[in-house]
């Protein structure tokens, strides 16, 4: 994999203080259009349950109700989540490149074209990964899937909206977020190269609470390997290739095995 040399780009980019600010805004962009489409959509089939029963339930009823909509449809819920949080902080990413002048929004985010000899080369380094992050998971004899990734799938009621979502949407979004806008923020001020690497792996780690200490440990590994494949080839498309792979395999691994990891 060949290292590219990337443009200076210093006095064109914010600073890190304001990356930071403003990457707090994405995300707090992200958490609220991910709770007004659990709202919405559990207020929708909230009605269609009030419509069907003869009274008016009770306050535990109700939650009851509301409980039963969040647990039966969390893949499905989780997968729409995902769309519009996307949708709408790329948007937002897009939109804080450009008011910075004097830099074009790809320049800013290192979307750069990488070579076929490139992407297969990510591919067999993520490949590796997974191979070895599985390997020591069987060796410490840990489930296959993670529960998370399980449970969503088996409440996505529609199965295809989740793979777009995870395998198209949540990686353009958190790669564009953590090794785009953020990365290029953090590399280009005092943190350097290193410190950029370091922060956005530990940031993009903590998010995903979901997971227990060995999956979130993978999860900060792998950004720290996104942040140097970042780095050596000079373009967000490298990572979110790499991403996508990964968010891939661990989707197959669950339909491959759904009836045995559900049994």
């Amino acid at each position: 994999m060949t290292e590219i040399e990337e443009p200076k780009l210093e006095k064109k980019l914010w600073g890190a203080w304001a990356t930071v600010g403003l990457g707090l805004v994405i995300f707090a962009a992200s958490l609220v259009t991910e709770t007004m489409v659990v709202m919405v959509f559990t207020f929708t089939k909230l009605l269609s349950y009030l419509q069907s029963l003869p009274g008016q339930p009770d306050f535990f009823e109700l939650m009851d109700a509301i409980g039963t909509v969040l647990s039966t449809q969390l893949g499905f819920i989780t997968a729409l989540s995902a769309v519009a949080s996307a949708i709408i902080c790329v948007g937002l990413i897009i939109l804080f490149a450009w008011i910075r002048k004097g830099v074009s929004i790809a320049e800013y985010l290192g979307l750069k074209r990488i070579t076929v000899k490139q992407v297969l080369a990510v591919l067999g380094i993520m490949a590796g990964f997974i191979v070895l992050s599985d390997g020591l998971g069987i060796f410490m004899d840990r489930p296959p899937s993670n529960e998370f990734v399980v449970n969503i799938y088996s409440t996505s009621v529609w199965p295809a909206l989740l793979w777009v979502a995870l395998i198209i949407f949540v990686p353009i979004f958190e790669e564009t977020f953590f090794r785009g806008f953020l990365f290029e923020g953090f590399r280009q001020s005092r943190l350097g190269p290193i410190g950029a690497v370091g922060l956005t792996a530990l940031a993009w780690a903590s998010l995903h609470i979901q997971y227990d200490f060995f999956g979130m440990g993978t999860i900060f590994i792998l950004g720290i390997l996104l942040g140097v494949v970042r780095i050596k080839t000079g373009s967000l498309w490298s990572t979110i290739i790499m991403h996508a792979f990964t968010n891939m395999v661990a989707l197959l691994q669950v339909a491959l095995h759904f009836e045995e990891l559900i049994g």
